[in-house]
């Protein structure tokens, strides 16, 4: 009998996405970054190489409400959607909501792959990724990214309903707070997901 908790494991069609880490999170250089993020984008890098090198899917998402409100994006009310609820605007200046935006160096994002732009927490909801994976027939997404007991959580549910198996690469995902990070990671092993170490997820790729 499956019990509670138990592996999803690996299915036979794998693809990696990296859930809004950006310059201004990750960026050593930039003076607001997150060392956890800092640590987590290269171990983000290090499985991006192997996933090129063994042709694996890879998505990035854009988005977070500090772009969306600041001046350097204004929206309109209707497109920040229920943001307002529990965030006023942000009053930040263009170059700030640039770096909110853009994606990490260490990335080295290649043409081919694809960036999708949100405006909610998840990478599913209001974009084409769910259709993109059905295209390419994946049945397991590996998640790496910010922030775990937010995007990362949501992202993670809304995959776990479209039926795919879900992999959290562990050193490869950071939250602003250790707590949060520790307790959602622990309450999505045990009910969406199975968290795997990197080097593991590194072996899978080699296999495939």
């Amino acid at each position: 009998m499956i019990q509670r908790g138990s592996r999803v494991g690996f299915g036979k069609k794998p693809a990696l996405i990296v859930v809004d880490i950006t310059r201004l999170l990750a960026d050593p250089n930039v003076s607001d970054h997150l060392e956890c993020a800092v640590s987590a984008s290269n171990q983000i890098a290090r499985l991006l190489a192997v996933a090129r090198q063994t042709n694996q899917p890879v998505f990035f998402t854009q988005g977070g409400k500090y772009y969306y409100l600041s001046k350097g994006a204004p929206h309109t009310t209707l497109e920040r959607g229920a943001w307002p609820f529990k965030s006023p605007l942000v009053d930040n200046d263009s170059e700030k909501a640039e770096l909110a935006y853009q994606l990490p160096d260490v990335f080295g994002v290649r043409p081919e792959e694809t960036v999708i732009s949100k405006y909610c927490p998840s990478a599913f909801f209001g974009t084409m990724l769910a259709s993109y994976l059905l295209r390419l027939g994946v049945d397991t997404l590996i998640v790496t990214g910010m922030h775990t007991s937010a995007c990362i959580r949501a992202t993670v549910t809304d995959a776990f309903s479209h039926g795919l198996r879900v992999i959290l690469a562990e050193e490869c995902l950071a939250d602003r707070r250790p707590e949060a990070h520790n307790y959602h990671l622990k309450e999505m092993n045990e009910k969406y997901a199975d968290v795997v170490s990197v080097d593991d997820i590194i072996d899978y790729f080699m296999t495939m």
